[in-house]
C-alpha cells in the first residue's frame, strides 16, 4: 500500500508515484529489470572511474612530468 499523499505538501502528489517507480510494480517485470540494469551501470562507472583515475595517478607518480593537481 503506498503512502497517503500529504495534502500541506506541494510535492506530496508525487509521493504516491514514487513509492511505485522503487517498489518495481509501475513497470512490471521489465521495469525492474530496467531499473536493476541502471542501478548496475551506475555501479561499474563508479568503478571504472575510480579505476582510471588509480592509473593515471600511478603513471603520473611514476614519471613525475608534473607537480600540479592535473594530468595531460
Amino acid at each position: 500500500m503506498p503512502p497517503r499523499a500529504d495534502t500541506g505538501n506541494p510535492l506530496g502528489q508525487y509521493l504516491g508515484l514514487f513509492h511505485h517507480l522503487h517498489s518495481g510494480s509501475e513497470g512490471g517485470l521489465w521495469g525492474e529489470i530496467i531499473v536493476m540494469l541502471s542501478g548496475l551501470a551506475l555501479v561499474f562507472f563508479t568503478v571504472s572511474g575510480m579505476w582510471v583515475d588509480l592509473q593515471m595517478w600511478k603513471s603520473r607518480r611514476a614519471k613525475r612530468l608534473k607537480k600540479g593537481i592535473f594530468w595531460k
